[in-house]
């Protein structure tokens, strides 16, 4: 039997030995750092939605003027850029990594596969010659990913910058396809095998599908990538679960919350993952670090006046952590774009995010430190032991 293998029932017995210790820690501690909120709807707007962030920007679309626009903010309403691109009836950001957004624009009654570089004037047309429309979904440092429709078939698709560099992954069989993801050299989403969406995995290629839908399962689909990891949904038991692949369907790790009556992942990064679950009737925008039991709740720290909220985007430009997504406020009745964000490194202990140092904290710790994942390295050492767990309980004796 391997170290790894012997450390659960180790952290039990040690987890029972610091009982008292952490009883003490309970009653001291307290939240040293909070999520923040932030209502990106720029001026004039009476309807926004953020899809994604990438470092301190994020990407999505609001309607201004009558007219959809392909939106780009940093962190502010007042810093809203408009991406619509002369001539275009409306457009949408879906995608955004390093100061590159992708969406599309209509643009002579055609929806058309769109890149830019932090202004309207910078739009590049993605849009194949033979195709009937076609979207980026999804951005990385050098390729874009999406779906392009050909013969009334929508086809996952890659680009590299320019509309002649388009790449059909539709693969055998399939009735339709979509790029949702890229991570590296690899690219996901789903494809329609049968009667049912399957979560899917590609290397740049047709022929190198990876079909990642559970045994079980109804329907799935990835919509993020990062690390090796896949996320998105899974239907199980007539539930929609959000949940975690490592590249194998069966690999698959539900993270629907207790008490989620459906719940999806939309976007993951910073080791966690990001999207909603319905709670109680209540859409609530959610955060995860790998497990069901670390869900986070951030439509606690919504203001009055906002009833449902849904997160898309998650990243860090190294300081502090963002969410993105979007509010129903019943104020405008109608969605808002927001943003969530925690300062990173002021209160380590809170390891679940939630803005408060709590048993939930320790527990959360244990079982990523005791299932051996990345978020267990407390001390950053890229090991994970011992030292790890005594440098959490540590901070969390402190209460932070």
């Amino acid at each position: 039997m391997s170290h790894l293998q012997t450390r659960p029932s180790f952290t039990e017995n040690i987890s029972i030995a610091i009982l008292p210790l952490l009883a003490t820690a309970l009653i001291a501690s307290t939240a040293s750092a909070q999520w923040t909120l932030a209502i990106l709807n720029p001026a004039g707007a009476s309807y926004s939605r953020s899809f994604a962030a990438s470092g301190v920007q994020q990407v999505g679309e609001a309607f201004v003027g009558g007219t959809y626009r392909a939106s780009l903010w940093e962190g502010t309403s007042a810093s809203w850029v408009d991406l619509n691109p002369t001539d275009a009836t409306d457009s949408a950001v879906f995608g955004v990594k390093n100061g590159q957004q992708g969406g599309y624009a209509a643009v002579g009654g055609v929806f058309r596969a769109s890149l830019w570089n932090n202004s309207a004037s910078s739009w590049v047309d993605l849009h194949p010659a033979v195709a009937i429309s076609s979207f980026v979904n999804v951005v990385s440092n050098t390729r874009q990913g999406g779906n392009v429709r050909i013969d009334d078939v929508d086809r996952a698709s890659l680009w590299s910058g320019t509309a002649a560099t388009y790449v059909d992954l539709h693969p055998a069989g399939a009735s339709a396809s979509y790029v949702w993801a890229i991570d590296g050299e690899s690219q996901a989403g789903f494809a329609v095998l049968g009667e049912a969406g399957h979560a899917s995995m590609w290397g740049g290629s047709p022929a190198s599908h990876v079909d990642l839908h559970p045994s079980g399962a109804t329907e799935s689909s990835v919509y993020a990538m990062s690390n090796g990891q896949q996320a998105g949904y899974a239907i199980v038991d007539d539930i929609r679960r959000a949940c975690l692949w490592t590249g194998t369907a069966a690999s698959w790790v539900d993270l629907n919350p207790v008490g989620g009556a459906e719940s999806e992942v939309e976007g993951m990064g910073e080791g966690m993952q990001v999207g909603y679950a319905v709670i109680d009737g209540v859409v609530c925008a959610s955060l995860w670090s790998g497990t069901a039991a670390s869900w986070v709740n951030l439509s606690a720290f919504l203001p009055p006046g906002f009833t449902s909220s849904y997160a898309w985007g998650i990243t860090s430009d190294g300081a502090n952590l963002y969410v993105s997504g979007y509010g129903f406020s019943t104020e405008m009745n109608d969605d808002i774009a927001l943003l969530w964000s925690l300062p990173l490194g002021s209160c380590t202990a809170d390891f679940n995010l939630d803005g408060v140092v709590d048993f939930f904290d320790y527990l959360d710790f244990v079982d990523a430190f005791s299932s051996n994942l990345s978020e267990a390295d407390f001390n950053g050492d890229s090991v994970i032991d011992f030292f790890d767990y005594l440098d959490f309980v540590d901070a969390f004796s402190l209460g932070c």
